[in-house]
């Protein structure tokens, strides 16, 4: 038995979550939407709260900031309005849904009632549910309704208390790590959690759209809510630096509260506070102000453009192509305005192990994000090679809101299926570039073989060039350059990196520095016939294990795992 489930907390945790997997729960909407509560019997309230709490949090946990709320004498102006969304940590569903109908539920209500403002907030997963529900009635995300926008232009300020503005983190304990190895790994009904953790696509989008609402309400000189992060200095889930997406068009928003804990920071019980006059008067404020504060005029310093450089398999940020290129396009975008992300040494053995292929596109959709809500009025460009185009092209499919001006992509090794005339149509790309070579082998075999396995998302585009609607694509602005003659890195030659450059900063160059043959020639043959030798060699070591009977068959399976750990080896080596 390996190491790793020799320890049987770690035996007993996978265990857990195959188990919980099983019995856990589909989210209803059903029960999430109620009537509000009047604060004062006879008095017609002006103004809604809205309470989104924390994962398995009901009114009980809420129930001693309410008796603190009713004691104000301006909460009679208020109909309080408790979200219970009923969110476990085992639950399953998608949180885009349940903000769309938390939504849906704010607006029935305000529709209903005479409510001049809104006021949203949100504990923990509960803020960017309120945020991402406040985007949703504001129009910003196109598969969403516009009947169900009247609420967003009441919403006076939203206060957050300890929201997961970046995402859970993936090591707050010892099994956090395995847990989110085991999520990656195995193929299981999705939990509404897993969309919190760091650097999801539902975070990034959010944050995005968060950013890009903010400065369109700017440009257009419009009212904008008053935005307030409280944050307990004693929270281990949250960090008090992870709040530039909201910071970026409304200042610093960050509220300190001592002593406060991640799941108590609203609570005012003796066990949970001993200075419960202090932490209430710090929420007090907020609350009750008639007039939030107004923002104030930001002068923006970041970058007006941004190019990122994303290196691919067997090569790193240190390597010679990248630098040169990086140093290259400083000269035209700016020493601050080129970002080339390290992500370690990368193998072919690690890329074709999908667990540890996806773990890098988080990392890069939240980088992004960050780049986005520090240079907020930037536009963005793409020179990826390999690997890197993998983590662009996965990244883009999941996260809307992400979105580059033009893209270059050298030795791509994504599926020649990619769906690129939905990428254009959302407006996520403007004009794109791939470089092709004739000799490419971990494109034409190692990516073709992982496709014929069943890795949908990865395929051997680098050489079957990418397919589709031809009338799409022609629209598209999407444009082969090729057949460089030689292998994976033949399109980085010191002669190519310049129209790479030029390229993204125009979306209108496709020369090449280096003769180009006319067709890549065997090498398609070869790629053509892999997905076919792939499931031979399969069903015919399948043949070989079980043809023998059931005394050796045990061994034979051995010997193939054997054999298998030998080709992880030399993938890893090579």
């Amino acid at each position: 038995m390996s190491a790793l489930f020799q320890n049987k907390k770690t035996l007993n945790l996978f265990a857990l979550l195959l188990f919980l997997t099983a019995l856990s729960p589909s989210i209803s909407h059903a029960g999430l939407c109620s009537d509000p509560i009047k604060s004062a019997a006879g008095f017609e309230p002006s103004k809604l709260m809205v309470v989104i709490p924390a994962t398995s949090h009901t009114r009980e946990e809420w129930e001693s900031f309410y008796i603190k709320f009713k004691e104000h004498p301006k909460s009679k102006e208020y109909a309080w309005l408790f979200i219970n969304h009923d969110i476990g940590f085992t639950s399953l569903g998608n949180v885009r849904d349940i903000a769309q109908s938390i939504s849906v539920c704010i607006n029935q209500v305000v529709s209903t009632g005479k409510y001049e403002y809104v006021s949203l907030i949100g504990h923990s997963i509960g803020g960017m549910i309120a945020r991402r529900a406040y985007l949703e009635a504001a129009g910003q995300f196109s598969d969403y309704s516009k009947a169900h926008t009247e609420w967003a232009s009441k919403v006076d300020r939203i206060l957050l208390f300890a929201s997961v503005n970046r995402g859970i983190p993936n090591g707050m304990h010892w099994w956090a790590r395995l847990a989110n190895w085991f999520l990656r790994s195995v193929p299981h009904p999705r939990f509404i959690l897993e969309d919190m953790a760091y650097g999801s696509d539902f975070v990034v989008d959010t944050r995005i759209s968060w950013v890009r609402y903010f400065a369109k309400l700017a440009r257009d000189k419009k009212p904008t809510p008053r935005v307030v992060q409280f944050w307990g200095d004693q929270d281990s889930v949250v960090n008090e630096k992870d709040n530039a997406d909201l910071e970026a068009f409304s200042g610093n928003v960050l509220e300190r509260v001592a002593d406060a804990k991640h799941a108590d920071l609203i609570r005012f019980e003796p066990e949970y506070t001993s200075v419960p006059k202090q932490r209430w008067k710090l929420f007090e404020k907020e609350l009750f102000s008639d007039k939030p504060e107004e923002l104030s005029n930001h002068t923006y310093h970041g970058s007006s453009r941004i190019l990122i450089i994303l290196n691919g398999i067997r090569d790193s940020t240190n390597s010679e192509w990248v630098i040169d290129l990086k140093n290259q396009a400083t000269k035209v975008y700016g020493e601050k305005s080129v970002e080339a992300p390290d992500y370690g040494y990368f193998t072919a053995a690690h890329f074709a192990f999908s667990p540890l292929r996806e773990k890098n596109i988080p990392k890069f959709r939240d980088l992004y994000s960050e780049l986005v809500a520090a240079n907020p009025l930037a536009e963005f460009d793409f020179i990826g090679h390999s690997n890197g185009t993998y983590i662009l092209a996965n990244s883009l499919k999941s996260t809307p809101s992400m979105k580059f001006n033009n893209v270059s992509l050298v030795a791509p090794v994504i599926s020649d299926e990619y769906d690129w005339a939905n990428i254009f149509k959302r407006g996520q790309i403007k004009s794109l570039r791939y470089d092709v070579a004739t000799e490419d082998w971990p494109v034409g075999i190692l990516c073709a073989a992982l496709n014929a396995l069943g890795s949908s998302e990865v395929g051997p585009s680098g050489v079957t060039l990418f397919k589709g609607n031809s009338d799409k694509m022609a629209r598209s602005k999407l444009e082969k350059v090729g057949w460089f003659d030689g292998g994976h890195s033949i399109a980085l030659h010191p002669n190519n990196r310049e129209h790479l450059l030029e390229f993204v900063q125009t979306g209108a160059h496709f020369d090449s520095g280096l003769d180009l043959k006319s067709e890549v020639g065997w090498m398609r043959i070869v790629t053509n016939a892999t997905q076919y030798l792939v499931w031979a060699m399969v069903l015919g070591l399948l043949w070989w294990m079980f043809k023998a009977g059931r005394s050796k068959a045990l061994k034979r399976v051995g010997i193939s795992c054997f054999a298998i750990l030998v080709a992880y080896v030399v993938l890893d080596i090579i």
